[in-house]
């Protein structure tokens, strides 16, 4: 089980910023958790994501390297839960690295890391830390790189294609038949999957092989013992000797080529079989906007088909930085936790654990009590302004409900736009109320 708790960034003396994932009776899940962070633009979502990243790369580092890397901030300080056990570890200054496991310190070099740390977005200006997963030296350490981009700086539509063959050719010779099938069928698709190979060899490209799996209905190592020439597929995929050129899909008996997919299609599914062909127990997997390019109803479903797709994967802390209020319908509260990032002065951002459960609420709902956004005729808004409204004009009014009625009028006035808004006037009775009651 590994579990993000809380991580705090200083720089030259401020609090850069102070996030908590998790509340800690929640230490003891043993299945898929996922935290999801919202905000406006700007507020540094993507930020927070990156900055996890390169913590952990730096751990990672600091245990392999003599001389510790270097990281962006003077401190910085991070919690976390794995196979049951808590790690504190404090970067005070320079190479000042302080640990401790449940409470007793211990050295840099017995911390246990998450297993992996995977970085998946389709945006082509993502922030985090691009490695080339072809280089050798990179497949050494727990980060994985799993974006759209092919070099620091740069992305190409011939490697989107690329790394989805390859994720996908490794996923059947793991015999991953029904992880993969459950996101065909998420997509409406049909569970064939179709990939051609072509001999790697010179002057012999001609050489096509045609290979067609059903997801539903496959022996686990049928892909991995299909035999080419006499020679099984996956000796020949391990020597070199072949590659995969295209990859199709089926939708009602049509053939779709990947690149002909629409674009929520095409993220799908990079985004899953990145995942699936990187993870392990005891991961963190780390996603920045998974709605891009999905309908509404994909972004319903895509943390519960992370938690159906990765459920074997046990311990692992899947966290979204998101906008969409889709995505919130969809967590159940004993497995997933809320992160709201809001900027404080304009500088850096604020983070705020939620601690309640949205699975199923609806739409209104949520743009309203999580988002933080009001609406035109939402319900639940209009609800909170008739309560405010009664309990000040109530001639009786006892210890709860003044309570109530100053914490619904310091929520209204977070919805007030401007001096011209009718609900100034709401506030301001209720505030007069609110001292003339506190006199008394």
């Amino acid at each position: 089980m590994f579990l993000l708790r809380k991580i705090t960034i200083e720089n030259h003396g401020k609090c850069i910023i102070e996030a908590k994932f998790i509340d800690d009776e929640k230490r003891g899940n043993e299945g898929v958790f996922s935290t999801l962070i919202l905000g406006e633009n700007g507020t540094g979502k993507s930020f927070l994501l990156k900055t996890i990243a390169d913590i952990f790369i730096f751990l990672d580092k600091a245990q392999i390297y003599k001389r510790k890397p270097k990281f962006h901030y003077e401190k910085f300080s991070i919690s976390y839960f794995i196979k049951g056990n808590e790690y504190v570890i404090d970067r005070n200054s320079g190479s000042e690295i302080i640990c401790k496991k449940d409470g007793v310190s211990i050295d840099l070099y017995d911390v246990e890391l998450p297993t992996n740390v995977l970085a998946v977005s389709f945006m082509v200006n993502d922030k985090f830390l691009f490695i080339d997963p072809n280089q050798k030296q990179s497949n050494s350490g727990m980060y994985r790189y799993l974006g759209v981009r092919k070099t620091t700086n740069a992305t190409y539509t011939s490697s989107v294609i690329s790394n989805v063959m390859q994720s996908v050719v490794q996923i059947l010779c793991d015999g991953l038949f029904k992880e993969m099938y459950m996101v065909l069928k998420a997509l409406h698709f049909d569970s064939d999957i179709e990939i051609t190979f072509v001999n790697n060899s010179k002057g012999k490209n001609s050489n096509v092989t045609l290979i067609k799996v059903d997801c539903s209905d496959c022996d686990m190592n049928y892909f991995v013992n299909y035999v080419i020439n006499g020679e099984k597929l996956s000796n020949l995929i391990k020597h070199g000797i072949i590659r995969p050129s295209n990859i199709s899909f089926y939708k009602t008996g049509e053939k779709i080529d990947f690149e002909n997919c629409s674009s929520g299609e095409k993220h799908m599914i990079f985004a899953f079989s990145g995942i699936l062909n990187a993870i392990s127990e005891n991961s963190l997997i780390l996603i920045d906007e998974p709605e891009i390019s999905l309908h509404p109803e994909w972004q319903i479903q895509y943390i519960s088909l992370l938690k159906k797709v990765f459920e074997k994967y046990r311990g692992c802390h899947f966290i979204l930085a998101s906008h969409s209020h889709y995505l919130v319908s969809d967590l159940q509260g004993d497995t997933s936790s809320i992160v709201t990032l809001s900027k404080e002065n304009n500088i850096w951002p604020k983070a705020e654990l939620l601690n309640f459960d949205t699975y199923a609420w609806s739409a209104e709902n949520i743009i309203y009590n999580v988002f933080g956004l009001r609406t035109t005729r939402n319900y639940y808004f209009e609800s909170d302004l008739r309560k405010l409204l009664s309990m000040i004009q109530a001639e009786d009014c006892t210890d709860i409900d003044i309570n109530k009625i100053i914490e619904l009028t310091e929520k209204m006035k977070k919805y007030i736009y401007n001096e011209d808004d009718p609900l100034c006037a709401i506030v301001n009775q209720a505030e007069v109320f609110i001292e003339c009651i506190q006199k008394d």
